[in-house]
């Protein structure tokens, strides 16, 4: 299922994005090297200000790092993501309800932004998101989306709006590790809308209409197998997605022209794949036309 990029209204009107994406060119002052992202601080990411290839990079180079080279903020949310979840299934069987789904999925997403965007988005004295779960089953809005941002290209905090993923309203493991694949996408897209540099809008934006460019396909490719190496979801919620049947569509969706066979090795596709789940996409959204 896709996921989709919304633009909030205060950025509808013209004048509003034409002051973010004209005026001189930009210099890209702003690069983020390795050694300064492993002091752990945060206030080095500053608005609309890096280069979208420089925040793709990085967030690929620290996602693929392993013990004892990960950043002390990464080990922690490691072990985190082991000892909360443990935690919640002993509390959910003691107590004998569900636990509040909201508060599981911002908890995750807190995880995801300790270990893959260096804890810039969640940061409890600037936070540039808030994640909402709506208990709406997303089959129910007659449309193929697990959820969605709304990113705020205006300084304001942006948001992500996760649905339901399943009809049943039980609390399962299986649901949640799909869940927090959805909070990994969106995340992605959230980052790069924040900390970009305008004139870098066109790279991420992929040339198209969705935000699944190449800086976007770039993170993507790689975050949910180092996922599964940090222990946040287990190998099989990535047998389930189909990772390389997920991003074809995202590619499509993009509207971006057929990128080169070298590009889509190091995303992990096949380019007969991608034609293949190209037409499944839009026979797809056939089926939920009004």
């Amino acid at each position: 299922m896709e996921r989709e990029i919304r633009m909030p209204e205060a950025m509808d009107t013209p004048n509003k994005l034409e002051a973010l994406t004209t005026g001189p060119p930009h210099q890209h002052l702003c690069h983020l090297t390795t050694d300064i992202l492993k002091t752990e601080r945060t206030d080095m990411f500053m608005l609309y200000s890096h280069p979208v290839e420089n925040l793709a990079c990085n967030v690929v180079y620290f996602a693929k790092l392993t013990f004892p080279d990960k950043t002390n903020r990464q080990i922690l949310a490691a072990r985190t993501a082991k000892s909360r979840f443990d935690f919640l299934a002993l509390e959910h069987q003691r107590l004998g309800k569900l636990i509040d789904y909201g508060d599981v999925i911002r908890l995750y997403g807190k995880i995801l932004d300790e270990m893959f965007f260096f804890g810039s988005l969640l940061e409890p004295r600037n936070e540039r998101v808030v994640i909402e779960y709506v208990d709406i089953y997303y089959e129910d809005l007659n449309k193929p989306v697990f959820g969605y941002s709304l990113v705020n290209f205006v300084g304001a905090c942006s948001k992500i709006v996760i649905y339901r993923a399943d009809n049943q309203r039980v609390w399962r493991r299986n649901r949640l590790e799909m869940t927090v694949i959805t909070i990994l996408h969106e995340m992605v897209h959230v980052f790069l809308a924040t900390f970009s540099c305008p004139a870098c809008l066109p790279a991420w934006e992929g040339e198209g209409r969705s935000g699944h460019g190449k800086a976007f396909m770039d993170i993507m490719s790689v975050l949910p197998a180092a996922a599964v190496q940090n222990g946040i979801i287990p190998k099989w919620t990535l047998e389930m997605l189909d990772l390389e049947f997920d991003l074809g569509k995202e590619l499509d969706a993009s509207g971006s022209p057929m990128p080169d066979d070298e590009t889509l090795r190091r995303w992990g596709l096949d380019r007969k794949v991608v034609e293949i789940t190209q037409e499944l996409r839009r026979k797809q959204l056939q089926l939920y036309q009004p």
